[in-house]
């Protein structure tokens, strides 16, 4: 069984889920099913179809390239206008990702062989999110997503 802990913070409005990454083929596929069940606990299902591509498309990468420990952690933050965002995060023990390769990949066409043109996945997380990045930390790296609440559009900063 798969360590799961969800914390309520001191503010009502936020709600943090996290969970560890197994380093087993089938782990995006049971990560995306979590990711779902609890945007429907939360009312907010209408996220769950960019959400969980987002989620299989990070846990992939966080497995492939990443190195274990792996986690993820989605918090979701409502404002008191009704709005609010959903925020996941892939931490790994890995060295980061080469985002000229992601460029690269955006750069290919449809006529050339799917090995040339590995790294599509950030594009789709770039094409799908509000917000998206990373950041090196001492131990590895965090890739993270944001999705604004369907109630309040937030645009990009």
């Amino acid at each position: 069984m798969t360590p799961t802990a969800e914390v309520q913070t001191l503010r009502p409005s936020s709600t943090v889920c996290a969970r560890d990454l197994l380093p087993e083929e089938q782990e995006p596929g049971r990560l995306r099913h979590w990711v779902r069940e609890h945007l429907v606990r939360l009312e907010l299902s209408g996220l769950s179809d960019d959400l969980t591509l987002i989620t299989g498309e990070l846990a992939a990468n966080a497995l492939r390239h990443g190195g274990a420990p792996a986690h993820v952690t989605m918090t979701v933050t409502r404002t008191a206008d009704g709005g609010g965002v959903v925020r996941l995060e892939f931490t790994d023990s890995g060295p980061g990702f080469d985002l000229q390769r992601v460029q690269r990949a955006g750069a290919c066409s449809f006529e050339e062989p799917v090995e040339r043109c590995d790294g599509r996945g950030l594009l789709i997380v770039a094409a799908l999110s509000t917000r998206w990045g990373y950041r090196r930390i001492r131990s590895g790296h965090v890739v993270w997503a944001e999705l604004c609440l369907p109630a309040h559009p937030c645009g990009r900063p």
